[in-house]
């Protein structure tokens, strides 16, 4: 996959926490991927971002009746960028994809995992756990490039 390959290579300065390996997740991890292109003719653009994500993890609570969050963490990586997502946010992810034409695709994986470090993430929590409904909206914002 070129994106694994993208961020595993040490090329392109991501920090060595955020670099994803090449290997079968399928278990564990739910992914989705993404790919962009404009239409023939299209004025190219820049600097996709994730523009906000919401994060909802429905009406799972622990046995107080608190609310579960931070559980499912989503991790976003992309051509040229990654960034992690443990909450809902509105604040402008890094640029996940620099560079968008219409004789070119932009690749964007979106990885969705339990937080294992998480308090409430363990075997005796299993059955709760099991009821766990996870709703993941992505909004990606980019810009008509500059000369």
């Amino acid at each position: 996959n070129d994106v694994d390959k993208s961020l595993g290579n040490g090329d392109n300065g991501l920090s060595a926490k955020k670099q994803v390996a090449s290997t079968d997740y399928g278990k564990y991890v739910f992914t989705q991927d993404f790919s962009f292109t404009l239409a023939k003719g299209s004025v190219d653009m820049e600097d996709l971002k994730v523009k906000s994500i919401t994060i909802n993890t429905g009406a799972l609570t622990t046995g107080e009746g608190n609310a579960k969050t931070n559980i499912v963490n989503v991790f976003l990586a992309g051509d040229n960028g990654v960034d992690e997502y443990t909450e809902t946010s509105t604040t402008e992810s890094e640029v996940l994809v620099s560079s968008l034409t219409d004789d070119g695709v932009g690749h964007v994986r979106l990885y969705i995992y339990w937080n294992g470090a998480h308090a409430d993430v363990k075997t005796a929590n299993q059955a709760d756990l099991a009821d766990l409904e996870a709703r993941i909206t992505v909004t990606f914002t980019a810009k008509v490039k500059t000369a």
